[in-house]
């Protein structure tokens, strides 16, 4: 079985040869065949040549690797960048201690390229985002500095604003 599967699979490997041969019958029709003509009036067709095609040298590639040009062409400016929940000197009570942190973004934030944002609170870095919120859980009572940065793929602050609330949570006594 293993024999005559290796075989049919090999026979399929042969490369195609075969001449092409030309005639006309006796009603004027030219005929095209692989097989010749059994009056023995045919006459081998010689295909055309292979096309080819070679690139032009003069022609250039685009200097980096394509997604690369790509992310040159989208590359996002961005005219305001704010914080704008919680507002700035802002007191608000919330016993859970959970703040969302909203972003004000024009034009909106592009990460498809790598564009995201990092959060801190009370100068240590608190984590990013790559949406226009994030939020902080259990938080403790008092005062913060909230500030955020946005930033390129490759870390450089394009835009960054700072705020200041003050969290009221409940105590039991």
């Amino acid at each position: 079985m293993r024999c005559l599967l290796f075989f049919t699979i090999l026979s399929l490997c042969v490369p195609a040869t075969a001449d092409t041969y030309k005639w006309t019958d006796k009603n004027g029709k030219i005929i095209y065949s692989d097989k010749p003509n059994p009056n023995g009036s045919e006459e081998k067709v010689k295909g055309a040549p292979l096309t080819t095609y070679s690139p032009d040298p003069a022609l250039k590639k685009p200097s980096g690797t394509p997604s690369n040009v790509k992310q040159r062409a989208r590359r996002t400016t961005y005219s305001n960048f704010t914080i704008e929940q919680p507002t700035n000197d802002k007191t608000f009570r919330q016993n859970a201690g959970n703040v969302t942190v909203k972003f004000g973004i024009t034009p909106t934030l592009n990460n498809a390229i790598g564009d995201k944002i990092e959060i801190f609170l009370d100068g240590k870095k608190s984590g990013e985002t790559s949406n226009n919120s994030f939020s902080f859980v259990s938080l403790n009572r008092g005062t913060h500095t909230l500030s955020a940065n946005l930033v390129n793929r490759q870390g450089t602050v394009l835009k960054s604003d700072s705020i200041t609330f003050h969290l009221q949570r409940a105590t039991a006594k």
